[in-house]
């Protein structure tokens, strides 16, 4: 049975403009020409590092080019990692690709459930949503649930 690849994610270290070329992100890690980037509703292909960031095209396979905000998840993959629909019927039991990303939509899937000892398969899909909430000083925070598949 195949393993489930896992998309890496960082974060935005500043806002990233609609006419941006470069971007810069919290950690390079693994980024390298012709891997993908996607943030909130947009795709983008990496097409080198610069000492600034990564120099990316923007608005790649249909999406389009955005303002994104500093703090903004970045999920970081190759071409075949990313989709253009939702995940259709129960998850199996390994999963190809976690999470799973519609680019079209910018909706965010994870795979949830467990698999029973008789091998009957309890597992569904959750599509990631902001949950909003105040600190304890009042201030309102977001954060994203869920995180990961189970």
């Amino acid at each position: 049975m195949p393993a489930t690849y896992t998309l890496t994610s960082t974060s935005l270290a500043s806002d990233a403009r609609r006419d941006d070329s470069i971007v810069s992100v919290a950690s390079t890690s693994g980024l390298t020409t012709g891997i993908r980037l996607f943030v909130d509703d947009e795709l983008m292909n990496v097409v080198g590092l610069v000492p600034d960031g990564v120099r990316v095209l923007r608005g790649v396979d249909g999406t389009r080019a955005a303002h994104h905000d500093s703090g903004s998840v970045v999920w970081v993959g190759s071409a075949d990692k990313f989709y253009t629909v939702d995940p259709q019927g129960d998850p199996r039991e390994v999963v190809l690709v976690s999470p799973h990303i519609n680019i079209r939509t910018g909706a965010v899937w994870f795979a949830k459930g467990d698999t029973a000892p008789n091998g009957k398969v309890y597992r569904w899909w959750q599509k990631q949503a902001p949950v909003f909430s105040y600190g304890a000083l009042g201030g309102r925070t977001m954060t994203l649930d869920p995180t990961s598949s189970d």
